[in-house]
Protein backbone atom coordinates (compact mmCIF):
# COMPACT_ATOMS: atom_id res chain seq x y z
CA UNK A 1 0.00 0.00 0.00
CA UNK A 2 1.44 3.63 -0.61
CA UNK A 3 0.17 6.64 -1.54
CA UNK A 4 1.69 9.03 -4.49
CA UNK A 5 1.02 12.86 -4.51
CA UNK A 6 2.40 14.48 -7.97
CA UNK A 7 1.79 18.16 -9.56
CA UNK A 8 -0.33 17.71 -12.31
CA UNK A 9 0.75 18.92 -15.49
CA UNK A 10 -1.33 17.66 -18.69
CA UNK A 11 -5.06 18.18 -19.32
CA UNK A 12 -5.43 14.56 -18.55
CA UNK A 13 -4.19 14.79 -15.23
CA UNK A 14 -5.68 18.15 -14.68
CA UNK A 15 -9.17 16.90 -15.53
CA UNK A 16 -8.70 14.35 -13.15
CA UNK A 17 -8.13 16.68 -10.30
CA UNK A 18 -11.77 18.21 -11.09
CA UNK A 19 -13.09 14.98 -11.27
CA UNK A 20 -12.12 14.19 -7.83
CA UNK A 21 -12.93 18.27 -6.53
CA UNK A 22 -16.46 17.54 -8.09
CA UNK A 23 -16.88 13.63 -6.38
CA UNK A 24 -15.96 15.87 -3.11
CA UNK A 25 -18.17 18.94 -3.27
CA UNK A 26 -20.98 17.59 -5.18
CA UNK A 27 -21.21 13.74 -4.31
CA UNK A 28 -19.39 13.42 -0.71
CA UNK A 29 -20.12 16.93 0.81
CA UNK A 30 -23.22 18.12 -1.20
CA UNK A 31 -21.19 21.67 -1.30
CA UNK A 32 -22.06 22.09 -4.78
CA UNK A 33 -25.57 21.97 -5.19
CA UNK A 34 -26.38 21.86 -9.51
CA UNK A 35 -25.14 18.66 -11.30
CA UNK A 36 -23.50 19.01 -14.45
CA UNK A 37 -22.25 16.48 -17.32
CA UNK A 38 -18.69 16.69 -17.40
CA UNK A 39 -18.47 15.84 -13.44
CA UNK A 40 -15.81 18.29 -12.84
CA UNK A 41 -15.27 21.08 -10.35
CA UNK A 42 -13.08 24.12 -11.99
CA UNK A 43 -13.48 27.79 -12.50
CA UNK A 44 -11.15 30.59 -13.51
CA UNK A 45 -8.73 30.04 -11.17
CA UNK A 46 -7.52 26.94 -12.64
CA UNK A 47 -6.12 28.52 -15.61
CA UNK A 48 -4.16 30.81 -14.04
CA UNK A 49 0.15 30.44 -14.62
CA UNK A 50 -0.18 30.52 -10.60
CA UNK A 51 -2.20 27.96 -9.83
CA UNK A 52 -0.91 25.01 -9.21
CA UNK A 53 -2.66 21.16 -9.42
CA UNK A 54 -1.59 17.82 -7.75
CA UNK A 55 -3.00 13.89 -7.99
CA UNK A 56 -2.90 11.77 -5.03
CA UNK A 57 -2.89 8.29 -5.87
CA UNK A 58 -3.59 5.42 -3.40
CA UNK A 59 -2.63 2.06 -4.71
CA UNK A 60 -2.70 3.62 -8.06
CA UNK A 61 -6.00 4.51 -7.78
CA UNK A 62 -7.02 8.11 -7.72
CA UNK A 63 -7.73 9.43 -4.28
CA UNK A 64 -7.42 12.96 -3.45
CA UNK A 65 -6.95 16.19 -4.95
CA UNK A 66 -5.61 19.09 -4.43
CA UNK A 67 -4.87 23.37 -5.66
CA UNK A 68 -2.15 25.41 -4.96
CA UNK A 69 -3.69 29.13 -6.08
CA UNK A 70 -0.46 31.40 -5.72
CA UNK A 71 -0.87 35.18 -5.49
CA UNK A 72 -1.64 36.83 -8.63
CA UNK A 73 -1.26 40.44 -9.31
CA UNK A 74 -2.95 40.51 -12.66
CA UNK A 75 -6.38 39.45 -10.56
CA UNK A 76 -5.94 40.81 -7.26
CA UNK A 77 -8.84 43.30 -7.04
CA UNK A 78 -7.45 46.17 -4.66
CA UNK A 79 -4.33 47.72 -4.02
CA UNK A 80 -4.56 46.54 -0.33
CA UNK A 81 -4.58 43.03 -1.85
CA UNK A 82 -1.70 43.74 -4.03
CA UNK A 83 0.33 45.35 -1.10
CA UNK A 84 -0.75 42.47 1.70
CA UNK A 85 1.50 39.73 -0.63
CA UNK A 86 4.72 42.38 -1.06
Amino acid sequence: MSIVVERAQTNTEKNNCFKVRYDVFFKETGYIQKQNELGIEADDFDELDTTYHFLARYNNELAGAARLVMPNTDVAKTKKIISDYQ
